[in-house]
């Protein structure tokens, strides 16, 4: 099977799990070739050494190749037409500002569009359901006998955007990767949707596991966080959190992985709350030093509002790593931990349960947590796998042949 992925941006920093998904698909199939919306980041290279990403085939946008695709609309007034009609298809439209970003994307869907129809592809995927939706619409429309295959995630659904409503109506099949999702798709747009949850690399991941529910050998307590650095993700409750647990425990230490616009105001958090002799700031680490970040961790803290989260994959990886995990409550997450059983939830916003739970941990000890890691464990091999994931979806995508 001859397979392209329809990307924004390839290797991006912070998708590690696409990096995962796409090696895996191009470790199982025939041809896996990787078209991207955005420029390469300036860390490129290095993703792709770090990743083990050099034998997929990557057709990254160039400035030129904008200019280009820009100069060729002329020549593909239908095709433009066709996008217009799908951006602009009722009143509303023409009042949000995506639309108009839309528009701007035409040049580099023309392109993208050429070089796939150019290399006669089995099926198209969109790894995400928002702007590749234009290019999946023109594979749809204009490339007889490819099939268009896009997943749908909760940032989809938020944006809603017009192109990705037509696209949900014409592909021949749509993922997710939470039950949640599956039934706003199916209420929403009327769509059956195939639910795979993202998975993790085990095997990688079993070579790092140090904990299991064990005590600590130095008698500190360490807790990492890791994610973006911008408000939504909640790392000033993580802070006020740990501030918390420090009033009656001293020796404990928090690691926060990540950068992002947010970094400044909450390094002035950590003095405020006088705290920074325990807190550490590492930026952004390669995912190998990410997981080892989390695996020589006794706890993982991840308190996220963002209202597009689902079911994080560093959760995965740190339950699969036998690190015990205190969540907030994000849409869906009870599919990933059971509170109480594979980890803990606490309400969104409520730092101060999280921090009583830590502090119930550190005072019972970590072996007093031997079942809960075990249960999230096997949770994880049970229902996490990404080669389990792909296998899912490879053959959700052999109807292709059909």
């Amino acid at each position: 099977m001859k397979v392209g992925i329809v990307i924004m941006q390839f290797p991006a920093p912070s998708e590690t799990f696409a990096s995962n998904d796409i090696k895996e698909i191009s470790r199982r199939i025939d041809e896996a070739h990787v078209f991207t919306m955005r420029p390469n980041t300036e860390f490129h290279r290095e993703l792709i050494c770090q990743r083990q990403l050099e034998s997929i085939s990557i057709y990254s946008i160039r400035l030129k190749e904008f200019v280009i695709g820009s100069m060729l609309l002329l020549f593909y007034i239908r095709h433009v037409s066709y996008l217009m009609r799908c951006i602009f298809c009722n009143l509303a439209s023409f009042f949000r500002m995506e639309s108009y970003k839309q528009i701007c994307l035409i040049p580099i869907s023309i392109i993208q569009y050429r070089k796939i129809k150019a290399l006669n592809l089995d099926l198209v995927h969109l790894f995400w359901g928002h702007y590749p939706s234009l290019i999946g619409l023109l594979v749809k429309r204009y490339c007889s006998g490819t099939k268009v295959s896009v997943f749908v995630g909760a940032y989809d659904l938020e944006l809603s955007l017009s192109c990705s409503r037509k696209m949900l109506s014409v592909c021949d099949f749509v993922l997710t990767h939470s039950d949640g999702n599956s039934n706003k798709i199916s209420s929403l747009y009327n769509r059956t949707a195939n639910v795979i949850y993202r998975g993790v690399d085990l095997e990688r991941l079993g070579t790092l596991s140090t904990r299991n529910g064990t005590d600590n050998e130095d008698n500190k307590i360490h807790i990492s966080t890791c994610s973006r650095l911008i408000k939504e993700k909640g790392v000033d409750d993580v802070l006020r959190c740990i501030s918390k647990v420090l009033s009656q425990f001293d020796n404990v230490f928090l690691t926060v992985i990540g950068d992002g616009p947010d970094r400044s105001r909450l390094e002035k958090l950590v003095r405020d709350l006088g705290i920074a002799e325990h807190v550490i700031f590492k930026g952004h680490l390669s995912h190998d030093l990410v997981l080892k970040n989390i695996a020589d961790s006794d706890i993982f803290l991840f308190l996220s509002r963002y209202g597009g989260e689902r079911l994080p994959n560093v959760i995965k990886e740190a339950m699969a790593l036998g690190t015990i995990c205190v969540s907030s409550r994000t849409t869906d997450i009870h599919e990933l931990i059971q509170d109480n059983s594979t980890g803990f939830l606490v309400d969104i916003g409520d730092y101060e349960t999280a921090a009583k739970h830590i502090t119930n941990v550190i005072a019972h000890g970590a072996a007093a947590q031997k079942e809960k890691v075990n249960n999230a464990k096997l949770h994880i091999r049970n229902n996490f796998s990404v080669r389990a994931s792909i296998e899912k979806t490879l053959q959700i995508w052999q109807k292709v042949d059909e």
